[in-house]
């Protein structure tokens, strides 16, 4: 579908939205000159190879004479579309990504195929990044997909978790709600909501340790629980869930002292919480029967 529209916009012409905006900004006679020998080398390309590449020598060819147009009307919507979508179709996702923000910042309108090639662009460059350990370029290229098109899940997921990783939960928190609005079904989604909202609240460690402690309790894993409980209190005292599950598993063992001041400080962590209140009661009362 790509393929069709580009080649749909390289044989007719720049779409309306982009001639509206070359209105304000017109290109001027030799640049309008060299797009047309652009558009011509791209089309017959496009025709040319069966799949694109950038060293083929038509759409080298493009790419040159776009980037001349660029260079003659550097602000202009149209001669800017075209560069983006050559270096985008022949697999030069960082120039193109760059080329679609430049687009947006002269004023150019992102209709849906423009938008849908700036997203696929952008993705692009965020995960390259991302696996070469270069975190912080890789966020800005995600926000910045997230930003132009904010119904994009991946960008908006990849965001919240490489801030995350960076421990700053507060700044991951929209990222990860857009995410759940987008989602509702998504457990994944729900997860890091959660997780997210803790890290704030108790600080990162103490809320993935926790966590890890709930997985681990669910499979049956009780002493690894125990351990991540212990270190999500030791991490944050006032941690009012771990203390909860930490008597949870006391209890379960038949360990009425130790569940006695694990849901007791729970409960004082947590006045309102009934549940820690009455297991706190009942391991009182069967820790008082056995001593």
């Amino acid at each position: 579908m790509t393929r069709i529209l580009l080649l749909i916009t390289l044989v007719l012409g720049a779409p309306a939205a982009a001639q509206i905006t070359s209105l304000q900004n017109p290109l001027p006679p030799e640049a309008r000159a060299v797009l047309d020998e652009a558009r011509a080398a791209a089309r017959e390309a496009l025709t040319t190879y069966k799949s694109p590449r950038p060293d083929q020598p038509l759409f080298r060819e493009a790419v040159r004479l776009g980037r001349r147009a660029v260079y003659l009307a550097p602000e202009n919507p149209e001669a800017l579309r075209f560069l983006a979508e050559v270096y985008g179709l022949t697999g030069f996702y960082g120039p193109a990504f760059s080329i679609w923000q430049r687009f947006v910042d002269a004023g150019g309108v992102l209709d849906a195929n423009a938008r849908a090639q700036l997203v696929r662009n952008g993705l692009q460059v965020g995960y390259a990044r991302y696996s070469q350990g270069d975190l912080g370029r890789a966020l800005s290229a995600y926000r910045t997909v997230a930003d132009l098109s904010p119904d994009t899940v991946l960008a908006q997921r990849w965001a919240g978790r490489i801030l995350l990783e960076q421990n700053r939960p507060k700044a991951a928190l929209p990222y990860w709600q857009r995410v759940q609005a987008l989602r509702p079904r998504d457990k994944g989604a729900a997860y890091f909501l959660r997780l997210t909202e803790a890290g704030i609240e108790y600080g990162l460690g103490a809320a993935q340790a926790f966590y890890g402690g709930i997985s681990d309790y669910e499979a049956g894993r009780r002493e690894a629980a125990r351990g991540k409980f212990q270190r999500a209190t030791a991490l944050s005292p006032d941690y009012a869930e771990a203390w909860g599950y930490l008597g949870r598993l006391a209890f379960e063992e038949g360990k009425f002292a130790e569940a006695e001041t694990a849901y007791g400080r729970a409960s004082t962590l947590a006045l309102g919480n009934q549940t820690y209140r009455y297991f706190l009661q009942q391991s009182r009362d069967r820790s008082n029967r056995e001593r």
